[in-house]
Parts: C-alpha cells; sequence; structure tokens
C-alpha cells in the first residue's frame, strides 16, 4: 500500500444515526492494532513517540497514522518528531521560558484533556453547548513539519470498505502555538494584523494522491485589531472531501522565513468520522422508507411516511438538533433554525442525510 500524506486521520463511535448498524466508522484510541497497547510518559506523551525504527506508522481499525516519515526518517537522537502521536496530557497551561520557548508545550491541548463521551459515544457537552474534555483521555497531536517530506502527516483508510464519505472531526489547539501567536516565542513573533495559523485537510483518492478537495480551519487569526482563537474542541465538517481513501493535513502561516514557519505547527485532534458506503451504493444512497423533499432545503422539509413517530434531525457531530412528531402521511417541518450544513434525518430504524 503507498503510504504518502500528510497528516493524520481519525474517527470515532457517534452513535448508530444510520439505517444500518456500523455505517458510521469511528476511531477508539483505546483500541489500538499497532502498537497492542500505547504506554505513556510521566509528561502525558506516548512513549514511543521518538522510536524511528518500529513506528513509521500506528494502527488502529479502519486507521493508519504516519509517524516519523521525514526524509531522514530520523528523530535526530531522540530531539524531534513529525507527524502523529498520541497524549493523555490535557495541559493547558503557558510554559514559555526565559527562552520563549518550552518543548513541554508539545502534548497538551488548550480544551484541557481528550472528549469525554457518554455510553453511546456521543461527545459530551456542557450547558452552553462545549464539548467537555477530560485530563487522561487519549487524544491526538498532529506536528507538521515544512522541512520534511511533503506529505508527512498522513491518515490512511484501511479495510474492504473503501472509500468512506467524510463526515467531519474535532480540531484543538495546541498550547505551544496558542502561546506564541499572543506573546511569541524564540522562534515565532507575536501575532499581529493579517497574521493566520490555518490547518488543511486534503481528501485523497484510490491511488492515495490528492482528489482535488479541501476543508480549511483557521486555528488563529489577528484581524480588526484583535487575535482571535478558541481554547474548545471545535467540529469540522469534512463532507466536502467527498468520498475518500484517507487525508492528508497541511499547516499553513503567516510567519515565515527562509528556512520555513516560525510558527510552531501543532494542533490537535480527536473523534474524526467517515461514513462506510452502503452496499451496491454510495453512502449517501441510506435506504429508508420514508421520502424527505425538498433536498436541498432553504427553511422547511417535507417528510412523507407510512407510520407515525419521532423525527430527530442530528448534526454529523451527532448532536440533535430538532426533534419533532409525525403523522402517517406527508409532514411538514420547519427547519429554518438549523444553520447551513449536512443532517442526517432519523426515524424510527431508518435514516437519511438532508442537506441546507
Amino acid at each position: 500500500m503507498k503510504r504518502f500524506f500528510t497528516f493524520l486521520t481519525i474517527a470515532f463511535l457517534t452513535g448508530n444515526l444510520y439505517a444500518n448498524p456500523g455505517d458510521t466508522i469511528t476511531l477508539d484510541l483505546s483500541k489500538s492494532l499497532n502498537p497492542e497497547t500505547f504506554t505513556f510518559t510521566p509528561e502525558g506523551y506516548w512513549t514511543e513517540t521518538y522510536n524511528e525504527t518500529d513506528y513509521t506508522f500506528f494502527d488502529f481499525e479502519h486507521f493508519s497514522f504516519s509517524h516519523l516519515i521525514d526524509r531522514e526518517g530520523s528523530s535526530w537522537g531522540g530531539t524531534t518528531w513529525n507527524g502523529f502521536t498520541v497524549s493523555i496530557s490535557g495541559d493547558s497551561a503557558n510554559h514559555l521560558s526565559e527562552y520563549g520557548w518550552d518543548f513541554s508545550n508539545q502534548w497538551g491541548n488548550m480544551a484541557g484533556g481528550g472528549i469525554k463521551t457518554d455510553e453511546n459515544g456521543y461527545a459530551v457537552k456542557d450547558e452552553d453547548g462545549k464539548v467537555v474534555a477530560e485530563q487522561g483521555i487519549p487524544y491526538l497531536i498532529a506536528f507538521y513539519s515544512d522541512w520534511s517530506m511533503d506529505h508527512n502527516l498522513q491518515t490512511i483508510l484501511t479495510g474492504d470498505e473503501a472509500p468512506y464519505e467524510a463526515i467531519g472531526m474535532y480540531i484543538n489547539a495546541s498550547p505551544w502555538p496558542y502561546y506564541s501567536n499572543l506573546y511569541g516565542d524564540g522562534f515565532a513573533r507575536a501575532f499581529e494584523e493579517g497574521d493566520y495559523l490555518k490547518v488543511f485537510i486534503h481528501g485523497l483518492d484510490e491511488n492515495h494522491e490528492d482528489n482535488g478537495k479541501v476543508v480549511e480551519y483557521t486555528l488563529a487569526e489577528f484581524t480588526d485589531g484583535a487575535l482571535r482563537q478558541s481554547r474548545d474542541w471545535e467540529w469540522v465538517d469534512l463532507s466536502d472531501l467527498g468520498e475518500v481513501y484517507g487525508f492528508y493535513f497541511t499547516v499553513e502561516t503567516t510567519d515565515m522565513d527562509d528556512w520555513g514557519a516560525n510558527t510552531a505547527t501543532y494542533f490537535c485532534m480527536d473523534k474524526l468520522q467517515v461514513l462506510k458506503k452502503s452496499e451496491g451504493g454510495n453512502a449517501n444512497e441510506v435506504i429508508t422508507n420514508i421520502n424527505v423533499y425538498p433536498n436541498p432545503f432553504t427553511d422547511h422539509i417535507v417528510v412523507n411516511t407510512t407510520a407515525a413517530g419521532i423525527a430527530t434531525i442530528y448534526s454529523l457531530s451527532g448532536s440533535a438538533m430538532l426533534s419533532v412528531n409525525l403523522e402517517n402521511g406527508s409532514n411538514r417541518i420547519n427547519a429554518s433554525m438549523l444553520p447551513k450544513g449536512v443532517y442526517i434525518l432519523k426515524y424510527n430504524d431508518n435514516a437519511v442525510k438532508i442537506i441546507k
């Protein structure tokens, strides 16, 4: 299998929103294949992060993540790494030292830990709608090395079900760039008007080449006199990538010199989701005994069904957005309050993807 992308890909179980069990493919970081078990240092990062021999990729069911595959294939004596690693640190403190930087800032995240989920695998949210993070829950750290190879951060989707339909994932800021964007460090300057730090998620085709589709997420941006960057886990909709055999990630900053990026190009990710294609058709073609139109819709949808029941519209991150009682026959649902995007309408044991 050809392995040359740029970042890691991962998914998680958010519950069965679809007609057939197992349609949503998720990564469970507690159930690894290679290595069989992840162990962690006292600082909370994977003990094999600097191992340049045994783990150029590490694997979970359906997902394979690149690790230390730069041009030299070396950690330079255990002093550097690239690609993906796993952490349980959750440290969100500022460890900028008298020298302006501190390598311990690599392992935490600004949310304070990995995403907490309920017994059904849904992300737990607080009363303000923010995803609840908890120290000790594993999450992925991605480090994009723009001086190594073009695709040092890769995710390969494995298994006979490929291609999959891209759904989405959560991204969180790493403490190193978060604080250096505010104050500068030994490498980077503090952000000023016009500066930004962005992640680009690219889809891969069956040859593990760029499929020409990309989703952009802004980690930090200084505009209108203020620096904007989130401390929370933020959902990123990847449905525009369409059918994929994997992903690769690139990171772009405006603080550059002749040697490349000055900004520390780290970010954290969790709960990436893909949807398995239905047998004999595209993943969008969910078999159901309900008829929904118009689709795409603007402010309302009409649902035709042969039995009464409750219909629930879910976001792709698994959050219930709207529930209504349906009667036998034609039902008009006001969905004008929903933001533009892709949703799943679930009714009894059936589901269909709808687009606003």
